[in-house]
């Protein structure tokens, strides 16, 4: 099982960012600032590059607080309440 989740996002005009956050009890954090929604990327491994991956799923994110359900070997499958 992974200890941390990786967040790769591509906001406007500023190029790729990427956040990584541990795994505490089951559950992760990222902290920060998004002037907009953008698309983004989270894994289990900073060594998945294919999309195929199980451990990877495409999102969008936005400002403000946000919360997601991910299993691991099903990332693609994530859930997001509301």
């Amino acid at each position: 099982m992974p200890t941390q989740i990786l967040c790769e996002y591509y906001p406007v005009a500023e190029g790729v960012k990427t956040d990584s956050a541990i795994i505490r009890k089951g559950t992760f954090v990222f902290k920060g600032c998004l002037e907009e929604p953008v698309m983004a990327s989270i894994a289990a491994s900073s060594n998945i590059i294919r999309i195929s991956n199980p451990n990877i799923a495409s999102v969008y994110i936005e400002p403000g607080k946000m919360e997601m359900t991910v299993h691991y070997g099903d990332f693609k499958r994530f859930g997001q309440p509301g």
